[in-house]
C-alpha cells in the first residue's frame, strides 16, 4: 500500500460515489422497487495542469510503480481535506457489532455542537464515509454519527475515526493511467482516474 504523493496536488477534483442498488420491475403493473446495497465506491477523476517537471516527474514514476490496475494507494478526497465541523478530541468507535449507515462514538469534545458537519468525511475500519447530516456531542463526549455509504464491515470497538485527510485504498480505473503531455518548457500535464478498491 503506498500514499499519494503529498507534495502534489491536484488542480481540479471531480470526486464522486458509485452505488450498489438493485432494481426489480414489477412485470404486471411496471412498478420498480430499488434496493441499496453494501459495497458503493468512490470514483476520482485528477487533473494536474501546469506541473513542473520535477513534480511531473514524481507523480509519472509514482504511477508507473503501481503497475497499474495492481497497485493500491491511499487517496483523500483533495478539495474537502479539513472538517468543517469542529472535530475535537479522540473519537473512537463506542461498541462492536455495529453496522449499517450510522455509528455509536465516544472520545470527542464534550457539549460541541457541530463536532461534524453533514458532507464532513470521516475514515473509520479503512473506509471512507461522508457525514449524511450534522452530529453534536454530547455531555460525555459521546456522539451517534449518520452517514454515507453503508460500512462494508463491522469496526471494532475503540477503533479510531480520522477526520483529518481521511483516506481509502484506491486503484488506478485502468492500465492507461500512467500518462503525461510534456509542453515546452517542460510543463507536465496528467488526469487520471480512480476506483475505490475492497482490496
Amino acid at each position: 500500500m503506498s500514499a499519494f504523493p503529498a507534495s502534489v496536488s491536484p488542480s481540479s477534483v471531480e470526486w464522486s460515489l458509485v452505488s450498489n442498488t438493485q432494481s426489480f420491475k414489477s412485470p404486471l403493473n411496471g412498478s420498480v422497487q430499488t434496493l441499496e446495497n453494501v459495497g458503493a465506491r468512490w470514483q476520482a477523476v485528477l487533473k494536474f495542469r501546469n506541473l513542473s517537471d520535477a513534480d511531473g516527474r514524481i507523480l509519472m514514476a509514482f504511477l508507473v510503480s503501481l503497475g497499474g490496475e495492481a497497485g493500491r494507494f491511499d487517496l483523500y478526497d483533495h478539495s474537502h481535506p479539513n472538517p468543517a465541523g469542529v472535530a475535537t478530541g479522540a473519537p473512537l468507535v463506542n461498541g462492536a457489532s455495529q453496522t449499517g449507515g450510522t455509528l455509536i462514538t465516544d472520545g470527542w469534545t464534550p457539549s460541541q455542537t457541530g463536532i461534524l458537519k453533514a458532507g464532513d468525511y470521516i475514515g473509520v475500519n479503512g473506509e471512507l464515509k461522508m457525514m449524511a447530516a450534522d452530529a453534536d456531542s454530547d455531555a460525555g463526549g459521546n456522539a451517534t454519527l449518520t452517514f454515507g455509504p453503508l460500512l462494508r464491515s463491522s469496526p471494532s470497538d475503540n477503533a479510531v475515526i480520522t477526520t483529518v485527510q481521511p483516506t481509502a485504498s484506491f486503484r488506478l480505473e485502468n492500465d492507461k493511467q500512467a500518462r503525461s503531455l510534456i509542453t515546452p518548457p517542460l510543463i507536465h500535464q496528467i488526469n487520471l482516474t480512480c476506483v475505490e478498491s475492497f482490496t
